[in-house]
């Protein structure tokens, strides 16, 4: 006969007393607590490796989280091997070596109330058992990454909508929209492509948004109005706002650890247009349009050093060896060539009228 369908029908025969059903009851909710337990380990999915560079146009490639087997289909399979241990132990009798405790476990037979001894070699077992299934299959991963397996997403800020619209560009359709604040402008994303971060002009806030999830996590006062151009450090560890406010001049600094507000910073004029902050983490450039300057931050003391460029300082750009920076000059005609490791302007090239620049200065 077949084991499933014999241990069916014995479990069908035996009537428990009350104190075998208590002692049951007892074995299962530890169990239940033990899965609950070890879930916690899997509560991180594993990260895609390559770095996300920021722009109100976003591709966030979800990696290798998608080719994984998700945790509700890693919980089940644990928690039926445990319990069909469980079940089968129960009844079993331990008269012997393991190979009669093997046939109790595959051709149940009626046994005794099972005792002291015989529950803790059982819930032993079980717990090797759950282990061994969690350990051998692979790292888990969200439950909705099944349905955008290797499929990039990009992320839309969509201004008067405020909202970010979420496109699978695999269908071209967009697949959710989610609200954020007044007037959205610009989107960066962490290195690991976790988080969002949204620059909300009207509101004077930033929103955090959860990139698996899709959902805001956390919304952030930057406590000055009309934030814009949004930057993350290589690192990760902060994000970097400029405004252009009629109250003066500042980048806000977050920390995306905690998504808190650390500082503004002041600097000169009240219109930046842009900011970037070096490979190294150690500087932050902020072009200033309405003082003619660049700024050059200093990350660990938020110091400024300001530099005379031309009018109408707008965008930035960074050479690959991070050795010197750029920055166009609207009003000046000109593009500015800065010495990073000097921090000074080296000459103003002559490159025709009203310069502009744009989002592929970012690698």
């Amino acid at each position: 006969m077949n084991p499933r369908t014999n241990l069916q029908n014995y479990e069908n025969q035996y009537v428990q007393t009350d104190s075998a059903q208590k002692h049951d009851n007892s074995i299962r909710k530890k169990f239940d607590q033990l899965v609950a337990f070890v879930a916690g380990f899997a509560s991180h999915p594993a990260r895609p490796s390559r770095r996300l560079q920021p722009s109100h146009l976003t591709v966030f490639p979800q990696g290798n989280r998608e080719r994984e087997v998700s945790f509700a289909q890693r919980e089940v399979l644990a928690i039926r091997i445990v319990r069909n241990f469980w079940r089968s132990l129960l009844r079993s009798e331990m008269v012997g070596g393991a190979s009669k405790i093997l046939t109790g476990i595959l051709w149940p037979v009626r046994a005794p109330r099972v005792t002291p001894a015989i529950a803790a070699w059982r819930d032993g077992l079980a717990l090797l058992t759950l282990a061994l299934t969690w350990f051998a299959l692979p790292p888990s991963a969200p439950a909705d990454a099944s349905n955008t397996a290797n499929i990039p997403q990009l992320f839309v800020v969509t201004t008067l909508s405020n909202s970010v619209a979420v496109i699978d560009s695999a269908t071209n359709q967009v697949t959710t929209k989610i609200p954020v604040g007044m007037n959205p402008l610009r989107l960066a994303m962490t290195p690991d492509g976790l988080k969002a971060y949204v620059s909300n002009g009207q509101s004077g806030t930033v929103s955090v948004i959860d990139t698996v999830n899709r959902s805001v996590m956390a919304t952030i006062p930057t406590l000055h109005g009309n934030p814009q151009e949004i930057t993350v450090s290589p690192d990760g560890g902060r994000v970097f706002v400029v405004h252009q406010s009629p109250g003066g001049g500042f980048v806000t600094v977050i920390n995306t650890a905690t998504d808190s507000l650390i500082t503004n910073v002041p600097v000169p004029g009240n219109n930046a247009r842009d900011v970037l902050v070096t490979p190294d983490g150690r500087f932050a450039y902020v072009a200033n349009y309405s003082a003619g300057m660049a700024s050059v931050i200093d990350t660990a003391t938020y110091q400024v050093n300001n530099l005379v460029t031309a009018a109408g300082t707008r965008r930035l750009a960074m050479t690959p060896d991070a050795n010197r920076v750029f920055a166009t000059n609207f009003l000046g005609d000109s593009v500015s060539a800065i010495d990073v490791s000097t921090q000074s302007v080296i000459a103003d090239i002559p490159v025709g009228t009203n310069p502009r620049g744009g989002d592929e200065r970012r690698e």
